[in-house]
């Protein structure tokens, strides 16, 4: 399913059963071997993670052969029907969100500027474990700055359905955020960043 955001195309799917089963046979206990799961922690912070830049990009190999080709992100860029041949790059690295942990507003244009990114859970264990939100401020601002939304019927923010092997793939520049995780057990999630190099 495509939809649109603020004018940008948002793929909002599931990783097929398989893929979603295998995917956290391999990683969920390599990542939980990885990370001192602290789910007590008072104090909030931004979710700790682990990326292919500055790590092992090994680790990513399995994750980036499952997602990478259709029905997931090639799917997604042909439909953008571009004329010209091109390859794809992607980076991915996983972030651990515990309990109080979030991530604040942003978009994903960095170095090596991507032209998509791409994000999936892993491991949500129910909706108070973090949301994943998408800022739709346009026509919200617009509407209840006339007074036509009187029962904010337009928020301001969208949030996809959050469930093991969500996957979600949108031009890079879209803002985004992740509300604070308010349980006890740890959320895992994958991203990429998409890079189309011409030629």
């Amino acid at each position: 399913m495509i939809i649109q955001i603020e004018g940008y195309p948002v793929s909002i799917n599931k990783l097929l059963d398989d893929d979603l089963k295998s995917l956290q046979e391999h990683y969920l206990p390599l990542i939980t071997e990885h990370e001192e799961i602290k789910t007590h922690s008072p104090e909030c912070r931004i979710s700790k993670n682990a990326s292919q830049q500055w790590d092992d990009t090994s680790f990513f190999k399995k994750w980036n052969e499952t997602i990478l080709p259709a029905p997931y992100i090639e799917s997604y860029i042909d439909a953008f029907m571009f004329q010209f041949p091109y390859t794809l790059e992607i980076d991915t690295w996983y972030n651990v969100y515990n309990k109080n942990d979030h991530q604040q507003l942003h978009n994903h244009i960095c170095t090596n500027v991507p032209a998509f990114s791409c994000v999936v859970i892993l491991k949500q264990p129910n909706p108070e474990a973090g949301q994943f939100v998408f800022r739709t401020p346009s026509l919200s601002n617009h509407l209840k700055y006339l007074e036509l939304d009187p029962y904010d019927q337009y928020p301001n923010i969208y949030k996809p359905n959050m469930e093991d092997g969500a996957i979600l793939i949108f031009p890079s520049c879209l803002e985004h955020y992740v509300f604070y995780n308010q349980t006890d057990e740890s959320r895992v999630i994958f991203s990429s960043n998409i890079i189309i190099k011409k030629g």
